[in-house]
């Protein structure tokens, strides 16, 4: 069934508002309809005279219409919309009067009948004990109670403005996302050639006799899309690189806290920083990788002038301004980024890493459980995986490490005693 031309364009969100200009639209198109010189708008059934309101209307009820008129069609499209878009098929089940439980019930027995046409009218047992609806209580009657006044366990039902406002909001996110599918599957289709998608769209609206006055028109539209499309694409690179450049407060605390407690990963084979995991942890995934690095030179930059030490040549000329931290921070910040480093870079990898660990012996600040070398490694790896920040839960919580293993088996020994105590009590 064909869309009324009334009713085109339903796929797409209606603003609402704006009355001057839906005025000033309304008055052009009743300029065009008077110039215009089609039969079928002549012959259109509101210009019959049966359908004129100036004379079957009063001038109160005019006046009403012409002050939300708007707000009429609107809920007409939407009802239109909702039975001929959303619901489709469904419409014919609503009018007979078939109850939504009944239908999934039916639902159920046909998929479990394997596509049998017959199904069974639900019983009694599966009927729902209480109704779908609570029953509020009518206006004029005494004490004016509500079902939530009489029963707290029952839920209140909800108001009509509550009612249509979420009637909108569905229908919003339905359209938005039909227009997401769409875009989707435009996405999706193989791309074709310039020329040969020209061509096409040519033979397609003109066919093999081509006008020459006509091809030249289409091709002059296309060069002037695709060169306001560069024009777009221009912009849009620009302003984010405009927004690169631009650190709000937000982001420096987050990079600060992050670069504190886990430091920078740096591939020494590749000669570059490694961002992903620290831009994932300091939630700055719309910063590139060149803007982060650009970023973290000049505040290691910035740190060693505060503590009054030696820069580098590129240090020195860094132009990027980073806010200036008070010396004691500063230069813990340094100290922590330097043994994060160390351990990532140097220790680690170390081909005699083993060896050397297993001349660790037990000292006063360790627990008794803890094995020399085993131990220590699996808190070098844990350090460089996770960071100095929170290491009694992420450390600790690693089921690649072994502490996971100490702790879940020192918390059994522990209620295994509180539950012999519990009993000798007893």
């Amino acid at each position: 069934s064909a869309v009324p031309r009334n009713h085109l364009g339903l796929h797409s969100p209606v603003p609402r508002g704006g009355r001057r200009k839906m005025k000033l639209k309304m008055k052009e198109a009743r300029l065009l309809g008077q110039t215009s010189s089609e039969p079928t708008e002549m012959d259109h059934w509101s210009r019959h005279d049966k359908y004129d309101g100036d004379i079957f209307l009063e001038s109160n009820y005019r006046k009403h219409l012409a002050r939300h008129a708007n707000k009429v069609l609107l809920r007409v499209r939407m009802l239109y919309y909702i039975k001929h878009e959303i619901l489709g098929d469904l419409v014919h089940h609503i009018s007979d009067g078939q109850n939504a439980s009944e239908e999934k019930e039916l639902g159920k027995l046909s998929d479990d009948e394997d596509g049998s046409e017959t199904t069974a009218a639900p019983g009694p047992d599966d009927l729902p004990s209480e109704p779908a609806t609570p029953n509020p209580s009518v206006p004029g009657e005494e004490g004016g109670q509500t079902a939530s006044d009489e029963d707290p366990n029952k839920p209140q039902w909800p108001s009509m403005q509550d009612l249509n406002s979420r009637l909108r909001r569905v229908i919003t996110s339905y359209q938005r996302n039909f227009k997401k599918e769409e875009l989707k599957l435009a996405q999706k289709a193989k791309p074709m050639e310039p020329h040969a998608a020209a061509v096409e769209a040519i033979n397609q609206q003109l066919g093999t006799n081509w006008d020459w006055h006509q091809l030249a028109m289409y091709l002059w539209k296309v060069e002037r899309t695709e060169k306001y499309e560069r024009i777009v694409r221009e912009r849009e690179r620009q302003r984010m690189e405009v927004n690169q450049k631009k650190w709000s407060r937000r982001e420096e605390q987050d990079f600060y806290k992050t670069v504190s407690t886990y430091g920078v990963d740096f591939d020494r084979q590749k000669n570059r920083f490694e961002w992903t995991k620290f831009r994932t942890m300091s939630r700055l995934e719309k910063k590139f990788d060149d803007t982060m690095t650009e970023y973290y030179k000049a505040f290691v930059a910035m740190c060693k002038r505060v503590c009054c030490m030696k820069l580098t040549e590129e240090e020195e000329c860094t132009e990027l301004y980073v806010e200036p931290l008070p010396e004691d921070k500063a230069r813990r910040t340094l100290e922590r980024i330097n043994l994060l480093s160390k351990i990532r870079e140097e220790i680690l990898p170390h081909p005699q890493l083993d060896e050397r660990l297993r001349l660790c012996q037990v000292s006063a600040d360790v627990p008794d459980w803890w094995v020399p070398g085993k131990h220590d490694k699996d808190l070098l790896v844990g350090v460089a995986k996770h960071g100095l920040g929170k290491t009694d839960f992420f450390i600790l919580n690693d089921p690649e490490l072994s502490f996971r293993e100490i702790i879940r088996k020192n918390m059994i020994s522990v209620k295994s005693e509180g539950s012999s105590n519990t009993l000798k009590l007893e």
